[in-house]
């Protein structure tokens, strides 16, 4: 993985409203870049422009990092997640980055990434996170995915069945084996009535799990790593989406556009201005 240096610990931060944009090849090379990533990045055009992407690359970015991003676009899928960029005097600037490929005629054309100003709670997550994960702590050691809700919900309930049993027991003289038949039955009534109760959130944790897997973006941006973490960074995903697709100044078409093709109306215009 490129290493570049010398890096210092002065830091540009991006600020909100400004929009980093470029695209590469499939290969990696850059093809295009608009005024903002030169004026953060303190490179010229033409030390860019036909480059390799990861010129900006910053050494305290983990491999394994990158490795989730790429495995995700190669499916077709867009990323969503957090970046320390390295300038061209050393420096460095965190982006909240949300890279797309994009198909043409069947075939991949190019990446497109477009990076905003991240909040400040998921930059020191990820200072944190990057840092332990560069010093060797496997991903699936640090950021284990904690039980879901129904599990939680069935786990809660089968501990308080277990409390009243005992209490009942002791308090009216009811043999295990009564109480064992009676707590079957209550738990089963109990756990069909999660199923159906949790049955929304967790079609939405599929959903965005079927998205992506990258545990290590969900955590960073969202500081959670269970069932809820999943739907609040499915949330996230949609939210810059539609945000890329439909700015402020264009009107909604009447019908969703295929997902996969990201933001390429945006972007045109972007080019073109």
């Amino acid at each position: 993985m490129r290493k570049n240096l010398p890096v210092t610990d002065r830091e540009r931060v991006v600020k909100p409203g400004e929009v980093i944009l470029s695209t590469t090849d499939p290969k990696g090379r850059i093809t295009y870049i608009n005024d903002t990533f030169v004026q953060i990045s303190g490179f010229e055009p033409d030390e860019l422009l036909g480059e390799p992407h990861n010129i900006v690359r910053h050494p305290d970015m983990p491999r394994v990092a990158f490795q989730m991003l790429w495995d995700t676009l190669k499916t077709g899928q867009s990323w969503i997640g957090l970046v320390k960029n390295r300038c061209k005097d050393g420096g460095f600037y965190w982006v909240d980055a949300f890279a797309t490929p994009i198909q043409r005629d069947g075939a991949l054309h190019e990446y497109q990434s477009v990076r905003t100003a991240p909040q400040r709670a998921s930059v020191r997550r990820a200072d944190r996170v990057y840092g332990l994960l560069n010093r060797g702590v496997p991903a699936w050691m640090l950021l284990w995915r904690t039980p879901g809700i129904l599990s939680r919900l069935c786990a809660a309930g089968a501990l308080a069945f277990l409390a009243a049993g005992w209490v009942l027991h002791r308090q009216a003289g009811l043999s295990w084996p009564q109480l064992a038949e009676a707590g079957a039955v209550g738990f089963g009534i109990l756990a069909l009535a999660a199923l159906v109760a949790t049955w929304p959130l967790r079609r939405l944790v599929r959903h965005a799990r079927g998205i992506h897997r990258d545990i290590v973006a969900q955590y960073v941006l969202t500081g959670r790593r269970d069932d809820l973490g999943s739907w609040r960074w499915r949330s996230a995903w949609w939210t810059t989406a539609c945000r890329l697709w439909w700015p402020a100044s264009t009107t909604r078409p009447s019908r969703w556009p295929a997902w996969r093709a990201g933001p390429v109306p945006w972007c045109r215009r972007a080019r073109t201005r």
